[in-house]
């Protein structure tokens, strides 16, 4: 038995006040039909009256887990930051309305750099644009740099560092139909002519 509150008031406080859809399993010797409605109208997902086994504990837990996990990846709304949409649900990432998806890249773990750029662009089109890390993605090495493209090294130990904590292995730019207006169109006239003009 639970201490001063019951277990209905608990779960009608989690669901009605903190408005939370956390999930509410019931483990109870309350075992009427009455007791079983009345702990599924406050908001529980399942209810197990006693004696129970371990195991049937074990795989309720599981099955109510999973929906929980289910559930939350379809109804997680994006998260936006003036041009950027984050949609975990759907694994993608919106800037400006184009869209980046985020891809499973378990097959080219244990690939270095130049296999792994070779699959993307076999995979995706020669045209990509594919910055990949190496075996630093996987904590095989200590130091730890981007090859962009096959030919040079962008952001040395820091941002090889960052991609293999992450566990990223590869940032692919398929090139796209317009190109990104400058933040200072006047300025960047001005910077553009005078380097012409230096030139």
């Amino acid at each position: 038995m639970m201490g001063p509150m019951s277990g209905f008031k608990l779960a009608d406080k989690i669901r009605k006040e903190m408005k939370s859809s956390v999930p509410i399993i019931f483990l109870t010797a309350k075992d009427t039909e009455n007791d079983i409605l009345t702990g599924f109208s406050l908001g529980a997902d399942d209810y197990v009256a006693k004696p129970f086994s371990v195991n049937e504990l074990t795989a309720r837990v599981k099955a109510v887990l999973k929906r929980a996990r289910n559930e939350k990846s379809k109804n997680t709304a994006p998260l936006r930051y003036g041009d950027i949409e984050i949609d975990t649900g759907k694994k993608r990432v919106i800037i400006n309305d184009e869209k980046v998806e985020i891809k499973d890249a378990s097959h080219l773990w244990g690939k270095n750099v130049w296999e792994a750029t070779l699959s993307l662009k076999e995979t995706l089109g020669k045209n990509v644009q594919v910055s990949a890390i190496g075996p630093s993605g996987e904590n095989l090495v200590r130091y730890a740099a981007i090859i962009n493209n096959l030919k040079r090294a962008v952001g040395r130990a820091g941002m090889g560092a960052v991609m293999g904590a992450k566990g990223l292995k590869a940032i692919v730019i398929v090139p796209g139909s317009h190109r990104p207006a400058p933040a200072h169109p006047e300025r960047f006239r001005k910077a553009a002519a005078e380097f012409h003009r230096l030139l």
